[in-house]
């Protein structure tokens, strides 16, 4: 229930008022005081979501009471109720925020129209809050009390499971980026669910709460079909298959990257349900023995390319009939530069660089072909294959690449699409940007829109966050507001309000 405080100084008004919020299913009345200074020491001691106060009243009047309410109460509801059309006392109403200005005598029909908008305002303040509260438990922030219902607990992948950090532009980003998910939940789960970006950006994690056990699972079964109609790319949905207290889910989350890490495949979509809480099977290692590693080897070290693109479009092939995991395939890969021929070559930095240009290349996976492509352009690289341009045609293409991402800033943007607009692999790409500007393009474009949302924010200080995400290209302005966090070092609403911290847009 929507509990509401009303502060009148005539009680038969307040009495009148308290009937009304009353016939509302919604709505209970929590109390009535007769001036601001007694519903102050209210508010201090009972959870109260709206406040329908007169203006004119002893010991305290309704705009102080006002100006508190919004300074120390900001997620509390007020509505002015006057017999006064004054327009100085709108104007303080609309400078504390005030919900809506009644005038006395207040009808029925007037005061139902108020109540349902205030309904709608109250549950979705309710469920950001819920959702603040629940990430900042996801995040290991801060520990959530017990209360509220049980739920289901997911998470969503798409694509391949990006192993590095440098995951901005991987394939399941970009899908999520125009795929409306929350609708898709709101029409299989209605409005009982909470929705967040996970650790790395292919990942989304769903909490849903449990009205009914047995169609909750067929509405998330019936989602996650709708949703992998999609063939441009895989879904890997995890699930916890028992109800879980809110307390727990962090924990649950965690439990079920595990299972997720364990079971993805490649190319592949799952929906898989698992009681994580139970200990985890033993992970039976795919035998690779029969595997082609020797000719792999053999075609790296005389540069066959043609030769090496074929052997691993045949291991893909062999992946996808025999269920090889993303794990699987790894080890696939690592046997091959592991072989004495490929690692003497390298020395430990070295190894390690090509390890996570392969892992890169994998997680920007879209079809096998692409990524026979792209992991032969990373391994005949061991042999020694020098750059098939110039070193000027390089710097040149690069900077073209550079221009790309400054003029394309605010759109959705992953390594696929560089690299049929640029004529190379997505790892090859990276790695060769990152030696002519000294980042990634990933890395390239976080900073760019970065520097640009200070630069909106430096020219328009009341610019809500969810716009400013918009502007430089984030659809979730949540995530946005994490990556500005790990870039400056403060959240952008704190940029907004710090008096001390207003530098000049910088020259990008």
């Amino acid at each position: 229930m929507i509990r509401v405080l009303i502060v009148e100084d005539e009680p038969p008004i307040a009495r009148a008022v308290a009937r009304l919020v009353e016939e509302h299913p919604a709505f209970a009345a929590a109390g009535i005081e007769s001036d601001g200074k007694r519903a102050l020491e209210l508010l201090q001691k009972e959870q109260i979501d709206v406040v329908i106060t007169d203006i004119r009243m002893p010991v305290m009047d309704g705009l102080t009471l006002l100006q508190h309410i919004h300074s120390e109460y900001p997620g509390v509801h007020t509505v002015i109720l006057s017999g006064y059309q004054i327009f100085s006392y709108a104007q303080t109403a609309i400078e504390y925020q005030a919900f809506d200005y009644l005038l006395k005598p207040v009808t029925r029909e007037r005061m139902n129209r108020l109540l349902d908008k205030l309904e709608v305002t109250c549950a979705v303040a309710s469920k950001e809050e819920r959702r603040r509260e629940l990430k900042k438990s996801i995040d290991g922030e801060t520990p959530l009390q017990a209360g509220g219902s049980d739920c289901v607990v997911m998470l969503l992948c798409a694509g391949a499971l990006p192993h590095s950090g440098t995951d901005l532009l991987v394939p399941g980003q970009l899908f999520w980026s125009k795929v409306d998910l929350e609708g898709l939940l709101e029409q299989a789960l209605g409005d009982n669910f909470l929705l967040f970006n996970g650790k790395h950006n292919a990942e989304r994690i769903v909490v849903a709460e449990i009205r009914d056990t047995g169609r909750i699972l067929d509405s998330i079964e019936a989602f996650f079909q709708n949703l992998a109609r999609d063939n441009s790319i895989a879904i890997t949905l995890v699930g916890h298959s028992v109800p879980v207290a809110i307390p727990k889910v962090w924990e649950i989350i965690n439990r079920l990257r595990l299972l997720l890490y364990q079971e993805i495949r490649l190319g592949k979509s799952q929906l898989i349900w698992r009681n994580c809480m139970q200990p985890m099977p033993a992970q039976q290692e795919v035998s690779l023995d029969k595997l082609p590693v020797e000719l792999a080897v053999e075609a790296i070290c005389v540069q066959n390319g043609s030769q090496l693109g074929k052997i691993i479009e045949e291991v893909l092939e062999t992946a996808e009939k025999c269920d090889f995991t993303q794990l699987d395939f790894m080890r696939f890969l690592e046997l091959i530069i592991n072989d004495s021929r490929i690692a003497s070559r390298m020395n430990t930095r070295q190894y390690a660089a090509v390890k996570l240009e392969l892992s890169e290349a994998v997680a920007n996976t879209v079809d096998k072909t692409n990524l026979a492509k792209d992991l032969t352009s990373v391994m005949l690289l061991l042999g020694g294959e020098s750059d098939s341009k110039g070193k000027k045609d390089l710097q040149r293409t690069m900077d073209e690449v550079e221009q790309f991402l400054l003029d394309n800033f605010n759109k959705p943007i992953s390594n696929e699409m560089l690299s049929r607009q640029f004529g190379f692999v997505p790892s090859y790409l990276s790695k060769i940007f990152r030696k002519y500007k000294g980042l990634s393009p990933s890395e390239f474009l976080t900073h760019y829109r970065v520097e640009r949302a200070k630069q909106f924010m430096d020219a328009k200080s009341d610019l809500l966050v969810r716009d400013i995400a918009y502007l430089v290209g984030y659809t979730d302005h949540h995530y946005f507001s994490k990556i500005f966090k790990r870039e400056t070092g403060i959240w952008p609403t704190e940029y907004q309000r710090k008096e001390d911290f207003n530098p000049q847009p910088q020259a990008l």
